[in-house]
């Protein structure tokens, strides 16, 4: 009930947050819940979040690191769907250099820079590259690329899903099948910077990092295109997601026809993730960590728990006691129960 409730988030508040690290640019949780790997100029380091169930040790310590040559800034990090491996997008003066790196390999490997963009396969740990007007399968042992579609005027973005690529081509929306060498227009896009994010129930989802803006395309073709504001999600099942921008978070199952608005709030929100036990949605602002509880009431209460500036990053671990952050003071975590 809403007292036992309010009594939690007064114990959650005494709590004080403990420093792992310096604070991190780029941020990313892998698949299986376990790790996050973040980045600090040109080091990128692996934190173990494990939640200390089964036999695991509890997490909070950085279990490997890795350097990339100096004056590379790491820009974006992505686990593949194993999570045994990560690609790292990094810059040097200007210019954008790719690497890959196994959580048992001394030292990461520096992928062909012919390409614009790489990515993992969604449903395996295959990786592929492209440039504006080819798709290639990249060997991860050799680094050998294998062109495998050339019809592209010009690429901006690629998302492979088992035989299927997704890809947009010009404001064009394609399918490229690879089982039937057949493509296929879907649709046109709204915007020239749309990124292919993720599919997740037979949902195509598309994000503009730079108007903030997310489009999601049914696969099915049963419903129409739904046009939102977004700026980041956060899956929550294999049917439903979180999303938020910069005033609003929704949650979206994708069985019902839109999204349903959590909260509306007068400052900027900047993170947010669900609690694993369902009901508690904790999302931060330039001031605060603060948690909201969701049940059929319609006064929903919003608790601050941690006092911190500008938190970009939240993740629980599996368990959902321990909340792992990035904030201004650095990668801190803190114990909620």
């Amino acid at each position: 009930n809403g007292t036992t409730f309010a009594e939690k988030i007064i114990l959650w508040k005494k709590a004080q947050p403990e420093k792992i690290d310096f604070p991190a640019t780029a941020w990313s949780t892998s698949p299986d819940g376990n790790k996050i790997a973040f980045s600090q100029n040109n080091l990128v380091k692996i934190l173990n979040i494990n939640s200390g169930l089964l036999g695991e040790l509890e997490g909070g310590e950085i279990i490997k690191l890795i350097e990339l040559p100096k004056g590379f800034t790491v820009n974006k990090i992505d686990f593949s769907p194993n999570s045994k491996t990560i690609l790292i997008n990094s810059e040097i003066s200007g210019k954008t250099q790719y690497w890959l790196y196994s959580l048992d390999w001394s030292k990461p490997l520096k992928l062909p820079t012919n390409l614009i963009g790489i990515k993992f396969n969604q449903n395996d740990n295959e990786i592929y590259g492209f440039n504006h007007s080819e798709i290639f399968l990249i060997d991860s042992q050799n680094l050998l690329t294998k062109k495998i579609w050339s019809a592209g005027k010009n690429l901006t973005d690629i998302l492979v899903d088992g035989n299927k690529i997704y890809l947009i081509d010009g404001k064009t929306l394609k399918i490229l099948d690879l089982s039937k060498n057949l493509i296929i227009n879907l649709e046109e896009v709204t915007s020239d910077n749309y990124h292919l994010t993720e599919i997740i129930a037979s949902n195509l989802l598309l994000i503009d990092n730079t108007k903030k803006t997310m489009s999601i395309v049914d696969l099915t073709r049963r419903k129409k295109t739904l046009n939102l504001e977004a700026k980041a999600i956060d899956i929550l099942n294999d049917h439903s997601i979180l999303f938020y921008n910069d005033w609003e978070i929704f949650i979206y199952d994708f069985n019902k026809d839109a999204p349903e608005l959590i909260t509306r709030m007068g400052e900027m929100i900047l993170a947010a993730s669900w609690h694993p036990k369902g009901r508690h949605l904790f999302f931060s602002t330039q001031q605060a960590i603060k948690v909201i509880e969701l049940d059929n009431r319609e006064l929903r209460n919003i608790i601050d728990i941690v006092q911190d500036k500008n938190v970009s990053a939240l993740r629980f671990n599996r368990f959902g006691d321990i909340l792992y952050f990035n904030s201004e003071t650095g990668v801190e975590k803190i114990k909620l129960q």
